[in-house]
């Protein structure tokens, strides 16, 4: 099927190149998706990222490993090597509260609020370009704007006809390649975009494999005032499961290794091959640009996510009554939970852009529908209980719509911000999920002014000031792990930023100093779901401080460094940590549980320093080696500030080269080589912790609790080769 879509792909192409003709009459304006990104007029914490940024780099790995050098961001990856299940985050803040927009488009699942960078593999390779914005930022559309926000457009007008076609091969098993190709514009203002990718993996984890596809396509029409471009970009993924990590015997007898397929070593023989997720999303976007004047700009989106799928896993000894009540006996079996899910938007914007003064006003809504089911699909004992109706069934529905305006106005040296705007959500969910009954309603209304000062002291040197208010609702997990009778309340952030910049020919150097002062955050326990998410709950006051800086230097003509630094304090100003206490029939034993009061502990998973060096060195035009170095301080597994459950410090150095050629037959082919952690740094990068509680006995003994701490381990010294013609 690949090998199919790839031979109507390059014929698509090459025709259309064929009957495609430059034409300069179009409109000269780009797609407008400004209203949901930070500019020069707008400026605060953020940083821009273009296509070329990733060429050297973008090889294999999924979309977090690739940013590794933005400020203030870490990574992990469940396989070990950055292709299947990634993750990331910034200034500590998880990804449920970063959001993700593309093209303007808000991408984070509705009910999670996280992002499953595994569904688009290889999405980069589409990307025009990335602005990363830390904190608050100003507003944006989407509900996770909290810690922070990544904003990726795909689209913009194509100045030539091309055709590329990569291929990589590395450590691992690991194999990419893709097939992309861009038509000119044509006299009638039609151009057009296309990709097919995949991307396979064995995983440094054993059995840590990934099948992965991926599809997009733009076909886009410019006239003088106007522009319209329809989207279509699609993923499936197929990986074999690695979320559970590794505990700490395990990792030390087998870094490698996978419990996965055993129900926690509980199977006898070989683990189940069949321990998989399976998912298959489609993203539709119609995004439309009105050029009325020169001063006034409209857009209006409408856009679509379409989701599909289940995991799969093997459980030993199963209580059958537990998913049938009818049904008695004990057995081995195999489960699939299935999600469901559509999400249904439009969006609308106009901008004002006259000398010294810019105003946009947007206006957006979507609904989400999704459904949860979980299905018997073998029992070993009792076959005829295989295949039938679903054990659990829950039916969601979440709207949310947000309205902003942002004005910026310019008096001398200074420009003027304010940054106004309301959000409204609804969330329902009815049925049963894998633990019994979860009913709730959620009903939220937010306002979250935003303002902000920046003053340029001369064409090199500017100061701003951001000062903004993000408020978040819970997400489905925070609703279904919560104690029966505890409801988790909303987050608020007051977000304050400072920072100076410097730029010249050969220099950039920001500095920026952060206070995200938190109510009712709902911080990481530390412990995670049987979906491998973490189990949050509400602490009253919590803190994050920080600064951060960026350097860029130009040494000389052939030698360039990027650095950038986060030193930051990350506190809960009063936690309380229990550790639950069970009587013999697993009941709650109230006065056996444990609860210890800790002041000013450190928050989960928040490093004090993040570091990021890079040197590059370009001997030739067509030669470049760039030397890389990712360095994070220790970090904890909860909230305890414990040094038995603990990440400890840990430092990736890799390398990169680029070789270029320009042969008569093409434009340009591209050797590339990068050697991943050259000092083979055996390490994890994140993890979670169980505690086993307290168990009374008839006669009131009390058993010692016990920590259970599991990590995620990455790879040592790995190579990946690829290679790029360009027509």
């Amino acid at each position: 099927m690949m090998i199919r879509s790839a031979f109507f792909l390059a014929v698509f192409v090459f025709s259309a190149t064929l009957f495609s003709q430059k034409n300069d009459s179009m409109t000269s304006k780009e797609v407008f998706i400004k209203a949901t990104r930070s500019g020069k007029n707008f400026e605060n914490t953020y940083q821009n990222f273009s296509r070329k940024d990733f060429l050297h780099v973008n090889l294999a790995a999924d979309i977090p490993v690739l940013l590794q050098s933005a400020t203030s961001l870490t990574y992990s990856s469940d396989a070990g090597n950055g292709v299947g299940y990634t993750n990331l985050s910034l200034r500590g803040s998880d990804a449920q509260r970063i959001q993700v927009n593309i093209n303007g488009v808000p991408y984070n699942d509705a009910e999670s609020q996280s992002v499953f960078w595994v569904n688009l593999p290889d999405l980069i390779s589409s990307a025009e370009d990335i602005q990363i914005q830390r904190g608050v930022g100003y507003s944006t559309v989407g509900g996770s704007s909290f810690g922070g926000n990544i904003n990726i457009r795909t689209i913009g007008k194509n100045k030539e006809a091309s055709l590329n076609i990569n291929s990589s091969i590395g450590s691992f098993g690991t194999f990419k390649w893709n097939l992309q190709g861009a038509t000119a514009m044509d006299a009638h203002g039609w151009q057009a975009t296309a990709r097919i990718s995949q991307v396979q993996s064995n995983g440094y984890i054993e059995r840590a494999a990934a099948n992965l596809a991926s599809f997009y396509m733009s076909i886009g029409k410019y006239s003088s005032n106007w522009s319209s471009h329809l989207v279509l970009f699609s993923g499936k993924e197929k990986t074999y499961q690695a979320w559970n990590g590794l505990s700490d015997d395990e990792y030390r007898q087998n870094r490698r290794g996978n419990n996965s397929g055993t129900d926690w070593g509980q199977k006898q023989g070989a683990p189940y091959n069949n321990q998989i997720d399976n998912y298959f999303q489609t993203n539709i976007q119609w995004v439309n640009s009105i050029y009325w004047s020169a001063n006034h700009t409209s857009s209006i989106t409408a856009y679509t996510t379409l989701g599909k799928g289940y995991f799969e896993e093997y459980k030993v000894a199963q209580d059958l009554s537990t998913y049938y009540p009818s049904v008695s006996g004990t057995s081995d079996l195999v489960r699939r939970r299935w999600l469901d899910n559509g999400l249904y938007g439009i969006q609308m914007a106009h901008n004002i852009d006259f000398d010294g003064l810019e105003n946009t006003t947007m206006l957006s809504a979507n609904i989400y529908q999704g459904a949860h089911d979980g299905h018997i699909v073998q029992v070993f004992d009792m076959p005829s209980y295989s295949n039938l109706n679903p054990y659990y069934l829950t039916h969601s529905e979440k709207s949310d719509w947000i309205a902003f305006n942002k004005l910026s106005i310019k008096s001398g040296s200074f420009r003027w911000i304010a940054d106004l705007q309301v959000r409204n959500v609804n969330y329902m969910s009815r049925g049963t999920t894998q633990d019994g009954l979860r009913n709730f309603d959620a009903h939220y209304f937010f306002f979250n002014p935003k303002f902000g000062i920046n003053y340029t002291i001369d064409s090199r040197h500017k100061i701003y000031l951001f000062s903004g208010i993000g408020q978040k609702e819970p997400n489905r997990n925070d609703f279904t792990d919560a104690s029966q009778g505890r409801v988790p309340k909303p987050e608020k952030m007051f977000n304050i930023e400072i920072g100076y910049n410097f730029r010249s020919k050969e220099v950039l150097l920001e500095n920026n100093f952060y206070a995200m002062l938190y109510q009712d955050q709902l911080v990481q326990t530390g412990a995670v779901n049987d979906v491998g998410a973490y189990i949050r709950q509400n602490v009253d006051k919590s803190y994050r401080l920080g600064w951060e800086q960026r350097f860029e230097w130009q040494v000389v003509p052939k030698i360039r460094f990027k650095s950038s630094q986060t030193l930051s304090v990350n506190k809960i100003v009063e936690y309380t940590y229990t550790i639950p206490a069970y009587n013999v029939d697993y009941t709650i034993n109230i006065n056996a549980t444990s609860n210890t009061v800790l002041k000013n502990v450190n928050l989960a998973f928040s490093p004090s320093w993040i570091s990021y060096l890079e040197l590059a060195y370009q001997p030739t035009k067509n030669l470049t080696m760039t030397l890389m170095n990712k360095s994070v301080s220790s970090q904890y597994l909860d909230n305890t500030a414990s040094d038995l459950k603990a990440i400890p410090f840990y430092n990736f150095l890799n390398l990169s080269v680029e070789q270029k050629i320009h042969p008569s037959f093409c434009k340009e082919i591209r050797f590339n080589l990068l050697l991943n952690n050259l000092l083979n740094h055996l390490t994890y990068t994140n993890g979670y912790t169980n505690n086993s509680g307290i168990f009374v006995d008839q006669n009131n003994q009390k058993s010692t609790p016990v920590d259970y701490n599991y990590v995620y381990p990455q790879a040592g010294v790995n190579v990946m080769m690829g290679i790029h013609m360009g027509f």
